[in-house]
């Protein structure tokens, strides 16, 4: 992934809508990151490299509040330990410039919305379908949040900062009720089901296949810049035809279309297996 990629995924971790209600309210200016150093980011993130998209949020998040924000770091998954046992961790303590001590548990969450009666007893459904969004909030207000009472220090905040996406089936009519702790205005994306991916075609769209763990902001690619191979819908089509011969793994797509000065996405896009959501249950 190029740097300028990475300062875009910078901007998307401050400045995208919360996928929660109530959430920090913070953002990053353009004159910060116009002032921001590049090569600087690009080193911290490539000496923390991970796969894991939660991963890498997490440290696109401590660049911008130590490095951006000039907030002290205090902890960074401190374990809490009791009796040898490990209770759980905390995600960050930061120290702001204002003496304030925050705690904040961090997470960017990716929701497939299945308006029909399933086994998870949600209607909003990870990927890996054991994950519903139900659960992960409950788990940040009932219990992670709770956990920096065994910090040594007063803890002035706790803040849930949760960011991300929800998909909805372009055949199905979206919800009119939204789940108390959603933010309505959070960011959407769609899905389908392997056997019905031909509703992709003739749209005048090309396809790129998103690697872990470049998930966050909108593709652009300039003309002026080299742009890598986009798929067009029978190539994509023959690679999922291929992957789901072998595997019952989600892929995560951006659909991209041309413009002037380049090609620019106008949806990200999850294909699950036939049978999802129920491959993941025990």
């Amino acid at each position: 992934m190029d740097k300028h990629s990475k300062i875009s995924d910078l901007l998307w971790v401050a400045n995208s809508p919360s996928l929660i209600r109530n959430s920090v309210d913070d953002s990053l200016s353009l004159q910060k990151i116009s002032n921001t150093d590049i090569d600087n980011l690009d080193h911290f993130l490539n000496q923390r490299f991970t796969h894991r998209v939660g991963g890498y949020f997490e440290n696109l998040v401590q660049y911008w509040q130590v490095n951006l924000n000039e907030c002290e770091l205090l902890a960074h998954r401190w374990k809490i330990l009791q009796e040898s046992r490990t209770l759980g961790e905390l995600d960050f303590i930061f120290r702001k410039p204002d003496r304030l001590t925050a705690h904040w548990e961090v997470a960017v969450k990716f929701y497939l919305y299945m308006p029909h009666m399933n086994v998870n007893g949600s209607n909003w459904i990870g990927p890996d379908s054991r994950d519903t969004f139900e659960k992960k909030i409950n788990r940040i207000y009932q219990h992670q949040l709770e956990m920096s009472r065994y910090w040594p220090d007063p803890i002035d905040q706790r803040i849930p900062f949760v960011k991300g996406r929800i998909y909805y089936h372009p055949l199905e009519k979206r919800p009119s009720v939204l789940p108390q702790e959603m933010n309505p205005h959070h960011l959407k994306g769609l899905w389908l089901y392997h056997h019905q991916v031909e509703w992709l075609e003739n749209k005048m769209w090309r396809f790129q296949l998103l690697e872990k763990p470049y998930w966050l902001s909108n593709i652009e690619y300039c003309k002026r810049t080299a742009i890598p191979d986009l798929l067009d819908f029978s190539e994509i089509h023959k690679k999922f035809k291929n992957h789901f011969w072998e595997s019952d793994r989600p892929l995560h797509l951006t659909l991209l279309k041309e413009s002037e000065s380049g090609w620019h996405e106008v949806d990200k896009l999850f294909i699950v297996p036939n049978h999802w959501p129920t491959m993941m249950q025990s």
